[in-house]
């Protein structure tokens, strides 16, 4: 099992075609870089602190941030194919190599395939992949900055140890005055969630609604990101059920300091 998931973020880049790199400057060599800074709606980025200017601006598509398909890998040293007649990008390094698709959802790190719930995305002619997704297992630290907006990715000086052992993990959280509950299931690789499901427990209609939704909506939100930084807020229109979410996320995580599987 590889050792390449790292730390998460938010922001969006566009390029002009799949074979484009969209550069206006020189870009830095992948084995020399250590920091890139963007932000969405804003062509300038800057590379080790110089700055550089993309052909199209970053953008927020959803929940889901997104990079040109050649941006992330080759600032960051990896080997990056377009398959045409596949319509898959492979990512390749020393270390890890990555492969995601159009269609189906899914994706093969080292040999092990993942289910993505972004996939690759064709955004007017450009084509674009999640950027979290890629860059944690490149190696590469990703942060978000809320009061700037600023997304900061950086090589080098990585963690290879998880906190959290590996599993599936289920717990139920209660939230509200009745009290209401979900149960939530997630599935742990390197601190990563790599699946979650929410089963709803609601019998008034209403609520049972607004759990569904929510059902639905968490995966695209929390799947690729180290549990750690997970804590969901109103979503699809609930303001409850994301309690509940978090409570149980809150024992998912006591759960899998010591490897159990079941909550009490």
């Amino acid at each position: 099992m590889h050792k390449k998931w790292k730390s998460c973020l938010a922001a969006t880049i566009m390029l002009a075609a799949p074979l484009a790199l969209g550069w206006n400057q020189t870009k830095a060599s992948g084995s020399d870089l250590t920091e890139i800074v963007l932000r969405a709606g804003n062509q300038i980025v800057k590379v080790n602190g110089k700055e550089e200017v993309l052909e199209a601006a970053p953008g927020l598509i959803g929940n889901t941030t997104y990079v040109p398909l050649r941006f992330i890998g080759t600032q960051f040293g990896a080997d990056v194919q377009w398959l045409q007649e596949e319509k898959s990008v492979i990512y390749q390094t020393s270390e890890v190599k990555i492969q995601l698709w159009t269609n189906p959802k899914r994706a093969i790190v080292n040999g092990k395939e993942i289910t993505l719930e972004t996939p690759l995305i064709n955004k007017q002619g450009r084509t674009m992949v999640p950027l979290r997704f890629v860059s944690e297992n490149l190696g590469v630290k990703v942060a978000f900055d809320q009061a700037t907006k600023e997304v900061t990715l950086t090589s080098g000086e990585i963690s290879s140890s998880s906190v959290y052992a590996d599993g599936d993990y289920t717990a139920t959280g209660k939230y509200g005055g009745l009290p209401s509950s979900i149960t939530v299931t997630v599935t742990l690789d390197d601190d990563v969630i790599t699946a979650v499901k929410v089963t709803p427990h609601a019998t008034n209609p209403t609520s049972l609604d607004f759990q569904r939704s929510f059902a639905d909506a968490v995966p695209a939100v929390v799947v690729g990101k180290r549990i750690d930084e997970v804590k969901v807020g109103r979503l699809a229109g609930s303001s409850g059920t994301p309690d509940g979410f978090n409570a149980a996320i809150g024992q998912i995580k006591e759960q899998a300091r010591t490897g159990r599987t079941t909550s009490k």
